[in-house]
């Protein structure tokens, strides 16, 4: 379900009340008004720009959700609460981006106290991975399920659990970075970008990719992969997903390689959160359930957690694909402002 199938509705036909999500990227901003179903009234992309500190984000957010507004016909009383998801690690308590070192911050206002008084609303804040698994759960792929693990294979892996309708982030906002569990260790396993060796980015990062490819045809492998690198272009998925679909050998085996250490990373989450389902978002899933490989990738990761997981585990566990593509940030960022907006109000 992604969201160029939607049908908007008019503020007439919504339900109040509204709420805004924001999604930030390098990409640029990702903005949509949402009524208390989830149903989208508006939606806006704010091309990057200037991003260059949370300053800017801020001032273009406020622009970006100003004519959001305006394009939903929705007077400023009709939204409750906006919702911003930031990628890196976000204090979801205290309001704070943990691991940004931002010299305007003076220590005592937190960023979503910043950001109300920008945007002259209150704001509820996230990290983007965290957003889009919320965004599934409330109105995705996840819709049916009561606890889920969503997994966004990017440049860098994100990842969001949901129970219920709250993220499960731990103490210090880290305790959902499955891009840095341990798959082995020793010095001869590879090293992450975080600087530690074995972590699960280490094998799906793209210059993990990169590293595999040249490996494989460096033993002298057969294959079209080689001509493409001789004439200078780079190793990445794309080439990688173009030479699986052309029947390649070499290809294939990298990818279901991936696939295989993708299904020890769900499995260790399997054992240790035992979610009703593990969805997979992002350009790792090779186009998804629309394209023949996106459907074996999913196939070889079944197939190695079903040899990996305990039976009762692999039985009851969803393992698919995410329905709400990259709108997902923005509708869970919304879907968690309703949230917090549903807890404040309940307290009263």
């Amino acid at each position: 379900m992604m969201l160029h199938d939607q049908q908007f509705i008019s503020f007439a036909e919504a339900t109040a009340p509204l709420f805004v999500g924001v999604g930030v990227a390098e990409t640029g901003l990702t903005v949509g008004v949402l009524d208390d179903r989830g149903l989208p009234l508006s939606w806006g992309v704010v091309l990057p720009g200037t991003l260059d500190c949370l300053e800017d984000v801020l001032r273009r957010t406020h622009k970006a959700v100003a004519e959001v507004m305006r394009q939903a016909d929705a007077p400023a009383g009709a939204v409750a609460r906006v919702g911003l998801a930031l990628p890196g690690t976000v204090d979801s308590f205290f309001g704070k981006l943990t691991d940004v070192a931002d010299p305007s911050d003076d220590g005592k206002k937190s960023l979503c106290e910043r950001s109300a008084a920008v945007c002259k609303l209150p704001v509820s804040l996230a990290n983007d991975a965290v957003a889009a698994a919320f965004g599934e759960s409330w109105v995705g792929a996840g819709r049916s399920l009561s606890s889920l693990v969503l997994l966004m294979l990017d440049a860098r892996i994100g990842c969001g659990v949901i129970f219920g309708d709250a993220s499960i982030d731990g103490l210090g906002s880290h305790g959902v970075d499955a891009a840095h569990m341990i798959i082995q260790y020793g010095p001869q396993a590879p090293l992450c970008p975080c600087g530690q060796r074995g972590h699960l980015q280490a094998y799906l990062s793209p210059d993990a990719v990169a590293d595999r490819v040249r490996q494989s045809l460096a033993g002298g492998r057969a294959s079209p992969l080689a001509g493409r690198l001789d004439q200078g272009q780079a190793a990445t998925l794309d080439l990688l997903a173009q030479g699986a679909n052309a029947g390649d050998p070499v290809s294939l085996e990298i990818i279901a390689e991936m696939a295989r250490y993708l299904a020890v990373g769900i499995v260790n989450l399997m054992n240790t959160l035992d979610p009703d389902g593990v969805l997979l978002s992002g350009a790792m899933t090779f186009g998804g359930s629309s394209t023949p490989l996106g459907r074996q990738f999913l196939q070889w990761v079944k197939e190695e957690v079903a040899r990996r997981a305990f039976a009762t585990l692999a039985e009851h566990t969803v393992i698919d694909f995410a329905a709400l593509g990259s709108d997902a940030v923005c509708y869970g960022a919304a879907g968690i402002a309703r949230a917090d907006h549903r807890r404040r109000t309940a307290r009263r």
